[in-house]
């Protein structure tokens, strides 16, 4: 008896969370054109910083099962990943807009890559603020795994 009663209240559990989800599906927005050009803008920027830093790309936009990384880079036999994020307005950092559900999946995403790739995956968030071409950037370093030797 109980075990039929758990399993009911883990389907109505499941059954909230999909629908949950289909309301928060259907409340957001299509993105415009001009969101998406200014969003490439961002991440052809950070490509360009990071191949002057001497990084080489190994992917962009590479989707996984949990999420989808921006930036992949190698240097140093390390693996660094980038999430690029930009906003128009200097109001609104998009450093501080970055959820903890994102950060957990950043975080899995990094892990799958060092198993894939059998090497040390490092996570940064490259903020982009402003409009082109006068905008400001910073690199902020969001997981580092306790492995690394030196930072790059």
């Amino acid at each position: 008896m109980r075990l039929i009663l758990a399993m009911v209240l883990l389907a109505i559990r499941v059954m909230e969370v999909f629908y949950i989800a289909s309301l928060l599906r259907k409340k957001g927005k299509p993105l415009s054109t001009e969101r998406v050009s200014h969003g490439r803008q961002c991440e052809a920027f950070a490509l360009g910083v990071y191949q002057k830093l001497g990084f080489k790309l190994l992917h962009q936009n590479l989707r996984l099962k949990i999420a989808e990384c921006d930036l992949v880079f190698e240097k140093n036999n390390r693996l660094l990943m980038v999430e690029v994020r930009g906003k128009k307005n200097p109001k609104y950092r998009p450093s501080l807009m970055l959820s903890r559900v994102k950060l957990n999946r950043l975080k899995l995403s990094a892990e799958i890559l060092s198993v894939k790739y059998r090497k040390s995956v490092a996570v940064e968030l490259f903020e982009v603020v402003g409009e082109f071409p006068k905008i400001e950037y910073r690199r902020f370093p969001i997981f580092f795994p306790s492995s690394r030797s030196d930072s790059f």
